[in-house]
C-alpha cells in the first residue's frame, strides 16, 4: 500500500496538472569554455626579445609595459622620447622594433583573441540560462536558478576585469576563476527539473491507466 503522501503526490500529479506533454531541457556545456579558461596565454609573461641591447634595461626596471604603452607617443613625436622629451640615438626605433619583435606581437593577439573568445561562450551561456529563466517552466526552480545565473555573471565580470588587467599590462600573469562550480549547481537543478518533466510526460501519456491505479490504491 501507497502511504499518504505519496497518494497525495500522485493525485496532484494526475489531476491538477497540465495534460500536455513538456519539451524536455538540456544541461549546460562547460566544456565549451574550460579551453578558454585554462589556456596558456592568462599566466604567460610577455615580453620583448631579450637579446636586443636595450632588453637589459628595460627587464632590470621592470617596465616592458611601460616602454610599449609610450611606442605609439614616440613614433609621431620625431625621435624624441615622449617621457624625458630628450632626442634618441638614430637606431634607437628599430632597436624598439627589435625588441617587440613578432613573437611578442603574435603573443599579444592570442591574447586579445582569447579575451574575445572568453566574452563570446560566457554571453553564450549566460544567454542559455537567461532562456530557461524566460520560459517560465514549472518545472525548474526558477528563484535558484536566478540566484546561481546572478552568482556567474559575478565571477565571469570579475575575470573580464582580470583579463583587461593582463591586457594593459602584458608581462602581467593572472589565473581566471572557474565557473564550473556554478554550472555544475545549475546542471543539478536542471537534472532534477529533467526528472520531473520525464515523470509528467509518462503521466500524461498513461493518464487512464494511472488514474485507474491511483483509485484501485484509494479504495484500498
Amino acid at each position: 500500500l501507497l502511504d499518504l503522501e505519496v497518494l497525495k503526490e500522485k493525485a496532484n500529479r494526475i489531476y491538477s496538472g497540465s495534460t500536455e506533454p513538456k519539451a524536455d531541457i538540456s544541461l549546460v556545456d562547460f566544456i565549451i569554455l574550460e579551453e578558454t579558461e585554462t589556456h596558456f596565454i592568462w599566466g604567460k609573461k610577455i615580453l620583448g626579445k631579450e637579446d636586443v641591447d636595450i632588453a637589459a634595461m628595460i627587464k632590470k626596471l621592470n617596465n616592458s609595459d611601460w616602454v610599449k604603452q609610450g611606442r605609439p607617443f614616440y613614433s609621431v613625436n620625431d625621435g624624441v622620447c615622449p617621457f624625458c622629451q630628450q632626442k634618441t640615438p638614430e637606431n634607437f626605433e628599430s632597436k624598439l622594433n627589435e625588441y617587440f619583435n613578432e613573437t611578442y606581437v603574435n603573443q599579444l593577439k592570442t591574447l586579445n583573441d582569447q579575451k574575445a573568445e572568453y566574452a563570446t561562450k560566457t554571453s553564450l551561456l549566460v544567454s542559455e540560462i537567461a532562456s530557461l529563466l524566460n520560459s517560465k517552466n514549472d518545472m525548474v526552480d526558477i528563484v535558484r536558478l536566478d540566484e546561481l545565473k546572478k552568482m556567474l555573471e559575478m565571477k565571469i565580470e570579475a575575470n573580464k576585469g582580470k583579463i583587461e588587467a593582463k591586457i594593459k599590462e602584458p608581462s602581467s600573469t593572472i589565473t581566471l576563476d572557474t565557473i564550473k562550480t556554478e554550472l555544475d549547481l545549475i546542471n543539478e537543478l536542471i537534472t532534477t527539473a529533467k526528472k520531473k518533466i520525464e515523470l509528467h510526460n509518462q503521466t500524461v501519456k498513461n493518464i487512464t491507466r494511472e488514474s485507474s491505479q491511483l483509485n484501485k490504491e484509494i479504495g484500498r
